[in-house]
């Protein structure tokens, strides 16, 4: 029975080795070691662009209209069109509003996504009344991010490059600096034969970086990626903590 088994086994071995054999053979590679080599994830790089900010008029786009629907709350040609849901509705009236979604697609199989280009999120007065007063407004300002997943061989299989921008410095009154049109845009996406990418931002918490009187929200904006290949499948998390004074701080990991 013993001698059974181990036949049983080195078959069961033998067939194995051939079946795996097969499978580089069939994607055309001359070898196991070179189908690991190619489909296998050895190095991230991360790269950071400067963009150069400009300063905008917002004085004549930030004159309220009268929404058709209260829940689409459009209030300007450029600005604040289409702020989208409500993603943090505050307990204190006198506190912010935030506008945008949790967690949206950017690149969906290797494609930046349909919506992407609308995809962002604003930070306001909770008092929709008041938005007309605020002044102040400066950017857009931004900086683009190049993240690069090397292989075995020390080719860039992977490569993606992201522009993240926002307004930023509307006060009311004198008081606070907040956040508009806060995005995460891919401009470069370029994926190598065997791999698969896909990534979405998710929004985290909101916090006050200023005072009671004066608040600056921060927004914590986390980028997550996927790679894929039928070897191995890798993760990847950039995070931008923007806030209304205008400064950015990036972390990857």
């Amino acid at each position: 029975m013993k001698a059974v088994a181990l036949i049983a086994l080195l078959v069961m071995g033998t067939a194995a080795q051939a079946a795996q054999s097969q499978d580089f053979k069939a994607l055309g590679f001359s070898s196991q070691t070179e189908m690991e080599n190619y489909l296998n994830i050895v190095d991230v790089k991360v790269t950071t662009e400067a963009i150069e900010s400009r300063d905008s008029d917002f004085a004549a786009i930030i004159n309220p209209r009268a929404a058709a629907d209260q829940k689409a709350l459009d209030l300007g040609n450029g600005l604040f069109d289409s702020l989208g849901p409500v993603l943090l509705a505050p307990e204190n009236p006198g506190a912010w509003i935030a506008f945008g979604k949790k967690i949206w697609e950017v690149v969906v199989a290797n494609r930046p996504a349909v919506d992407v280009q609308t995809a962002r999120v604003t930070v306001l007065p909770n008092d929709k009344n008041l938005w007309a007063q605020m002044a102040g407004w400066r950017g857009p300002r931004g900086a683009a991010y190049t993240i690069q997943a090397v292989n075995g061989f020390g080719k860039v299989v992977v490569n993606q490059k992201y522009t993240v921008s926002y307004n930023f410095g509307g006060s009311l009154g004198g008081k606070g600096r907040y956040i508009a049109n806060a995005q995460v845009i891919p401009t470069t996406i370029e994926v190598s034969w065997g791999y698969t990418l896909n990534s979405n931002v998710e929004i985290g918490q909101i916090l006050n970086a200023g005072t009671v009187d004066s608040p600056i929200p921060a927004v914590d904006m986390q980028l997550k990626y996927v790679t894929k290949t039928i070897l191995k499948e890798g993760q990847g998390i950039d995070s931008f903590y923007i806030k209304g004074d205008g400064s950015m701080s990036h972390v990857s990991r």
